[in-house]
């Protein structure tokens, strides 16, 4: 199936928005805005590409631009500067407050879908090659890169909101004379994503045979229970084979002022080690 990009075209000039749109023609789905808010609102929806006016009915387009590459949201969007007239000072101001173009009227049909083009397959590229950098190719769970980024925002909201967060290290070993198949790491993927049940819930492949998921707001009986739902499910899949285990450490805090996100580490470490002795799932 053929992929429907959307593009926000904001100006608060209308006869600029009249303009471009038929432009656009029906390749891209079009979405307009005349005000800063208008536009804010829309970028939230994250599309393809903004087509940027030099002035909203609310505020300076510059202006707008500074805020839409400051927002974690919208930062990664390519933005095209639409300008009435040219102006080299306003051409270099918008490439360097991070517009990836700028155009000026009157404006060209088959060279403003061209720029459209390229602009929209280098972001979709970037996004591609990031996701690849974030996720483990093997498993397809994020990595331990995704997981570092993600458990520091959930340990700052929990410590915020004061509400437990919940931590589950795991480990699929086998025998040292034999290592195990690629679709064990596989299988146990699988498992853990259809435990992690909840939007806020996060499986991740730390690299060979470990994993762990983050499971905030939830605390100590609720982690455990997920932890052998995961273990008694990882049991039938392996059906029985002796060489393969599956071990599980627990922890869960309400992330206080003195306490830090490398020790809460440091306890879930020690309690995979104690479920690697004694072959159980052991919380700390």
């Amino acid at each position: 199936m053929e992929t429907t990009y959307t593009i926000l075209a904001a100006s608060g000039e209308k006869a600029l928005l009249d303009e471009l749109c038929p432009l656009l023609g029906e390749a891209y789905t079009v979405i307009t805005a005349q005000s800063a808010a208008e536009t804010l609102a829309s970028a939230a929806s994250v599309p393809s590409l903004i087509l940027l006016g030099t002035s909203l009915s609310d505020r300076d387009g510059f202006e707008l631009l500074m805020e839409l590459k400051k927002n974690p949201v919208s930062v990664n969007i390519p933005v095209i500067l639409a300008a009435a007239f040219q102006d080299s000072g306003d051409e270099e101001k918008a490439l360097l407050l991070g517009a990836v173009d700028y155009i000026v009227r009157p404006f060209n049909g088959p060279v403003l879908s061209a720029r459209i083009k390229t602009h929209i397959g280098m972001a979709c590229a970037m996004r591609a090659a990031e996701k690849m950098a974030l996720n483990d190719p093997l498993t397809g769970l994020p990595n331990k890169r995704s997981f570092e980024e993600r458990i520091t925002i959930e340990w700052k909201r929990a410590f915020r909101e004061k509400t437990p967060l919940s931590l589950l290290f795991l480990f699929a070993g086998g025998e040292e004379e034999k290592p195990l198949e690629d679709a064990i790491f596989k299988a146990t993927a699988g498992i853990l994503v259809r435990n992690a049940r909840r939007p806020s819930d996060f499986a991740v492949c730390l690299d060979s045979g470990r994993f762990a998921v983050l499971l905030p707001n939830t605390a100590m009986n609720g982690a455990v229970k997920i932890a052998e739902e995961i273990y008694s499910q990882a049991e039938a899949a392996l059906g029985g084979d002796r060489h393969v285990a599956l071990n599980i450490g627990v922890v869960s805090q309400i992330p206080q002022a003195d306490t830090t996100l490398e020790d809460f580490f440091a306890r879930a470490e020690k309690a995979l080690s104690q479920a690697k002795a004694s072959g159980l799932i052991c919380q700390e």
